[in-house]
């Protein structure tokens, strides 16, 4: 199977490289994996809003029985604040310090 995470559409969809330049830079956001039959794996851990699955192989058909986030927050403490008047700013700042703190693991079931 082909996984491929995004925090947009756009970024699940598009190929490493291309016009988009995607990259796995910083997390491996793009992969091929085996799963096994009648089993589990566990890919990750990314932080992601979207997930493209495709098989990669049109001779086996792939059967999931199960596709499940776990989220994982890591117990870091918060170093420095930000604040101030405009209250939008302040909610983009805040989720973005949480975002840095935690991360997803993704478990694929067959079967």
């Amino acid at each position: 199977m082909r996984i491929r995470f995004g925090e947009s559409v756009a970024e699940a969809m598009a190929d490493l490289g291309g016009p988009a330049n995607a990259q796995n830079d910083h997390a491996l956001r793009d992969q091929t994996v085996h799963l096994p039959w009648l089993g589990k794996t566990t890919v990750g851990p990314s932080g992601f809003r979207f997930v493209r699955i495709d098989n990669v192989d049109p001779v086996h058909p792939v059967q999931l029985s199960e596709v499940r986030a776990v989220l994982l927050l890591r117990d870091v403490p918060q170093v420095g604040a930000f604040r101030c008047d405009d209250e939008r700013l302040n909610r983009i700042w805040q989720v973005g310090a949480y975002t840095v703190t935690s991360t997803c693991r993704t478990i694929f079931g067959t079967g």
